[in-house]
């Protein structure tokens, strides 16, 4: 049996941070901000194309939303992982985490079905039940979900 290696990748602002009512944020307006994410999703594909390159097994997202602090910065891992897929051959693309309580079944099957067969079958579908109120509360009340899913 070989070792597998992969890269996990949360997405974090490339912008200095300041502490502002207890938490570390961006340091910047908000189109500063904006650039800065856009910027980290296109670096996170960037990432995923490297590490097919170099050889690693596997390359690891999350599902996170609403960080005013603008740690693990990766809205929709299912998509981005679809770019990634689309311009490389062997990489096994993973969810650390698809939060449930914030997705309909039918369409979250269906969006990571379609990165399965984007990628010629190398999706590693990962859920989970989250655990951040703001995200809860604002993508999930609609399907029933609240913090007590978490």
């Amino acid at each position: 049996m070989a070792l597998e290696i992969g890269i996990f990748q949360n997405g974090a602002v490339d912008l200095p941070t300041k502490l502002a009512d207890g938490l570390v944020i961006p340091d910047g307006s908000l189109a500063d901000i904006a650039g800065s994410y856009a910027r980290v999703q296109v670096n996170q594909v960037r990432q995923g194309v490297l590490a097919d390159r170099l050889g690693f097994d596997y390359y690891f997202m999350t599902e996170h939303h609403f960080q005013p602090e603008g740690a693990e910065f990766s809205p929709n891992p299912l998509l981005t992982e679809t770019a990634i897929a689309a311009l490389t051959k062997r990489i096994r693309l993973a969810q650390g985490t698809n939060v449930t309580t914030q997705h309909h079944p039918v369409r979250i099957a269906e969006m990571a079905a379609m990165l399965d067969i984007i990628s010629g079958g190398r999706l590693e579908f990962g859920i989970g039940r989250g655990y951040q109120p703001r995200e809860v509360y604002v993508l999930g009340a609609a399907l029933g979900s609240t913090t007590q899913d978490q």
